[in-house]
């Protein structure tokens, strides 16, 4: 192996801290064994570093293959999916480390690197991200200067100037290419797979499944108003409508998902007044469910013109297909409205039926208090009356519950969450033939002040029940609201601020601290921050560029843009090579460089001889004394102290001081003082 291909020994250390940045942002994706796989190359690499290990042979570099994936294989669903892809590419830039013997398999390296900072952005688009992508990318391109330059490897501080100057000098460039450049459809736009944790809402709910959501503060949906924003206790985000009880878990009920395709089957409904119009950003959940206000009826889709939506029988929204990425849509919501003035016998069956063997008590308890009532709404009332008077609370830690659900709740621990309230309720009223059914989705949401958006979370995730009623047809009743009303005004986190009951004193929880105040005040400056940049960057599509080009260029044409683009690129370009043409007079050199020249020029204004640029410090030193042999200690020993600090890297600021005093005291043409 000549020199020049050798690896200079830093350059390890060097890819090793760009691995380890490229790799982290992907971590949430990776398995646990990746990250022990990385690290065992790492390991490898290192010991190979100190000559403690050779390089693996072919056998064993085929088994860690074999065994990386299979590991993908088994962790990872979906055959050909984007996360087996992007995985994939992980473990061969793991793997990759301890196959490295030449600096070009460096630069390969590296441009995996650099790949793999571009894929991160498949999984997340915040700013967040993308400023720590700018800190990954300086970073590789450090890693290949140094591997370049023996000179920067053994500096990282001018690696680093060197790579940030490189750049920056391409930033400007980017940004013209980002508004000029034909917009397509972004390539983090290709559908994934979801991850099925925290994605939020199933299409089943039993006592207990909804507390367990709010211990998550991840983001659903973000919603901007145009006009002014309704009270927190009407924000009911309807999502799934639950009428199938066996006795412990509500599903969705037969004709619910015979109506959940694309054809429109919806409900037929009144409505009064005038709509609340706004925007909403919904995350990818892998699932076709929509949350909004009712009754919802789509404008816009903001981002897709293929995205596409239908009403079902409860009439709610359901996208015809999965949200695989985030997705805007414009809607208008009537939230006064009447539904279902009329129902079926087989919907008023299905909204009725309840489970033998369950809950006796609860049965006996219903029939003795619709004995005593002279109508639903009575019965209605004296159950709402019966859970204030009855001391229950309303608690994110629940006592658990057995077989019979509402029993156990009603007349043993009547402490409970918003799925227990709505499940008893439910039971209750379908106990005394009401038809009564549960449904999921969010209430409330936290807003923020610096861009009046509301940002609905996980931890906002709701239950409550829809009872019918003749003459008014289906109606809302939220059982949490009669026990725990501060839940509903205030919403979770100012529930969370207030009550005791709703603290989290697990000191690991991100629960603990997203109300203390300074931590509150950043966590929502930081949040309008990123939506900013969701909107004006991520979101810069083709109707945006063309609303920008307009205003600027007065109309948009060939040849119009094609006179921008060389305009810009000759006023930036030409800038660039006026300022390294200008910078080359006064390149930034090591201190030992910079000394060295200053000794030169000495030597060519008091001696006549000039230095060529393809000259070595000692043969310059030679012609010098052979010209002037008076000269030749002082030249000696300066030319030995600048070759020990330039080339055998024994930069010290005492060399330097040295270096600098020889310098200082050199007189050309005159005999050599004592050195």
């Amino acid at each position: 192996m000549s020199a020049a291909e050798q690896i200079p020994r830093n350059s390890i250390i060097w890819l090793l801290s760009a691995q380890l940045a490229v790799i982290i942002p992907l971590m949430g994706l990776m398995s646990w064994w990746m990250i022990a796989f990385w690290l065992l190359c790492a390991v490898w690499r290192v010991a190979m570093f100190r000559g403690e290990a050779s390089f693996p042979g072919k056998i064993v570099r085929g088994i860690l293959v074999a065994l990386g994936g299979l590991g993908v294989a088994i962790s990872f669903s979906g055959l050909g999916s984007l996360e087996i892809a992007v995985a994939l590419l992980i473990l061969a830039f793991s793997l990759k480390l301890i196959e490295v013997r030449t600096r070009r398999d460096m630069y390969l390296v590296f441009c995996l690197a650099l790949f793999i900072v571009a894929a991160a952005f498949l999984f997340s688009q915040s700013i967040f991200l993308a400023i720590y992508q700018v800190f990954s990318v300086v970073l590789i391109i450090t890693a290949m200067v140094a591997t370049q330059h023996s000179l920067y490897n053994r500096e990282p501080a001018l690696a680093i100037r060197m790579a940030v100057k490189l750049v920056a000098q391409a930033v400007p460039v980017m940004i013209l290419f980002f508004v000029v450049f034909p917009r397509i459809e972004p390539i983090w736009s290709v559908p994934h797979n979801v991850p099925s944790a925290g994605i939020g809402m199933s299409d089943n709910i039993e006592p207990g499944d909804i507390a367990k959501l709010n211990q998550s503060d991840e983001l659903a949906f973000r919603v901007e108003f145009d006009g002014p924003m309704p009270l927190r206790q009407g924000m009911y985000w309807r999502g799934m409508t639950l009428s199938n009880f066996d006795g412990r878990k509500w599903s969705v009920g037969s004709s619910m998902k015979r109506n959940s395709g694309a054809e429109n089957t919806a409900a037929t409904y009144e409505l009064y007044g005038e709509p609340l119009r706004y925007k909403m950003t919904i995350e990818p959940t892998g699932k076709n469910w929509l949350f909004m206000l009712p009754i919802a009826i789509p404008i816009d889709s903001t981002q897709g013109s293929t995205m596409a939506f239908v009403q079902t029988e409860d009439f709610a929204l359901r996208s015809v297909m999965d949200l695989d990425r985030p997705v805007g849509i414009e809607v208008e919501s009537y939230v006064n409205y009447s539904v279902g003035l009329d129902i079926s016998e087989a919907q008023r069956v299905e909204n009725t039926k309840l489970p033998s063997g369950f809950n006796p008590r609860a049965l006996s308890f219903s029939a003795d208090l619709r004995k005593r009532t002279d109508s639903p709404q009575e019965y209605i009332d004296q159950l709402s009356k019966y859970l204030i008077d009855q001391d229950f609370y309303y608690t994110l830690e629940p006592p658990a519950l057995g077989r019979d659900t509402v029993d156990d709740f009603i007349f043993g621990t009547r402490r409970g969450y918003c799925e227990h309230y709505a499940n008893a309720f439910a039971f209750l009223l379908r106990a005394a033939n009401i038809p009564a059914r549960v449904v999921v989705g969010y209430q409330g949401g936290e807003i923020n002040p610096h861009n009046m958006t509301l940002n609905v979370r996980q931890l906002d995730a709701h239950a409550w029940i829809e009872y019918w009623r003749a003459g008014s047809g289906w109606l809302r009743l939220d059982p949490t609201y009669i026990v725990a009303p501060d839940r509903i005004h205030l919403g979770f986190d100012g529930a969370l601020e207030r009550d005791s009951e709703f603290s989290n004193n697990d000191l690991l929880s991100p629960l603990f601290y997203r109300n203390i105040g300074l931590i509150k005040a950043l966590r929502l400056r930081l949040d309008a921050i990123n939506y900013m940049w969701q909107k004006k960057v991520v979101g810069f599509g083709a109707q945006e560029q063309r609303d920008v080009l307009n205003d600027f260029l007065g109309g948009v044409t060939s040849l119009k843009l094609g006179l921008l683009v060389a305009g810009i690129l000759i006023i930036v370009l030409g800038t660039l090579a006026l300022w390294i043409l200008w910078g080359a007079r006064g390149i930034n050199f090591s201190p030992e460089k910079t000394l060295y020249l200053k000794f030169c020029k000495k030597v060519s204004a008091r001696l006549g001889l000039f230095r060529a640029k393809s000259e070595t410090p000692q043969a310059f030193a030679e012609r010098i004394i052979e010209k002037y042999p008076q000269s030749a200690e002082q030249v000696r020993a300066i030319t030995r102290q600048y070759n020990e600090i330039a080339y055998a890297g024994a930069r010290s600021a005492a060399n330097l001081a040295q270096l600098k005093t020889y310098i200082a005291s050199f007189k050309p043409g005159v005999a050599s003082a004592k050195l």
